[in-house]
């Protein structure tokens, strides 16, 4: 059973997570409680169903990779982040969001210290990203490249530490409550069109839309650009 000590500790590692990954933080799942993005909720083919339909249409209106917003890379996996409440042991539903591969994988603990014990090679570019799509603080400056790299180097392992220790406390907690953001519990009679309503973003579908054939049209342009001068002759000396 976790003391108020734990408690408080698990509390103050939380929040400096989120400070220091203000963006895209791992996420941290209590034992027994991972969502398997909400299909753990649907143990009926008719709520898988159901489900699977909800996800496509939320996937429809959106392109981009809402963490680093890449262009390039196509936004596939349809997320679930929880908010972790330690005193209150509460396990709440915080957001779906569309990540793309790499911003997916910055989100998965276990993927990202499986890079760091198995395949180094890849470490810089997930570092890269990871400082990309988490801003830097006011203080952190280097002028020198190199101490800046080691720098961002030690953050991002201060925060898979930090992540890492706050899931083995987490896993030892029993008793968490799983809820929406409204304080209701989620469970498998828990109304999925409901729930996918009361997470919408304040932009209406169709707007999603607009700005997502914007986003296309942009990035036709910018291929076209690229081709044009590619093709542009050379003025022929007299």
């Amino acid at each position: 059973m976790a003391t108020e000590e734990d408690v408080s500790k698990a509390e103050r590692l939380l929040e400096a997570l989120n400070k220091k990954a203000s963006v895209l933080a791992p996420r941290i799942v209590p034992k027994g409680h991972d969502d398997r993005s909400l299909e753990v909720f649907c143990k009926t083919p008719e709520r898988q169903k159901e489900l699977k339909e909800l996800i496509q249409d939320f996937q429809s209106t959106r392109t981009r990779c809402v963490s680093c917003n890449d262009i390039n890379r196509e936004a596939t996996h349809f997320t679930t982040f929880w908010t972790l409440h330690f005193e209150e042991k509460t396990y709440t539903l915080s957001n779906f969001k569309l990540l793309c591969d790499e911003c997916d994988t910055l989100s998965r603990l276990d993927r990202v210290l499986s890079i760091l014990s198995e395949s180094p090679q890849d470490l810089d570019r997930i570092i890269q990203l990871w400082r990309h799509v988490n801003p830097k603080q006011d203080e952190e400056e280097d002028e020198d490249k190199i101490e800046e790299k080691v720098r961002v180097r030690d953050q991002f392992r201060q925060v898979y530490s930090i992540a890492y220790t706050l899931q083995m406390m987490a896993g030892q907690m029993k008793g968490w409550k799983v809820l929406d953001k409204s304080g209701d519990e989620i469970n498998q009679k828990t109304s999925l069109t409901k729930l996918f309503e009361s997470y919408k973003d304040k932009k209406t579908g169709k707007k999603r839309k607009e700005e997502s054939v914007v986003m296309e049209e942009k990035k036709d342009e910018k291929s076209n650009g690229a081709k044009g001068k590619a093709k542009k002759p050379r003025n022929k000396s007299k």
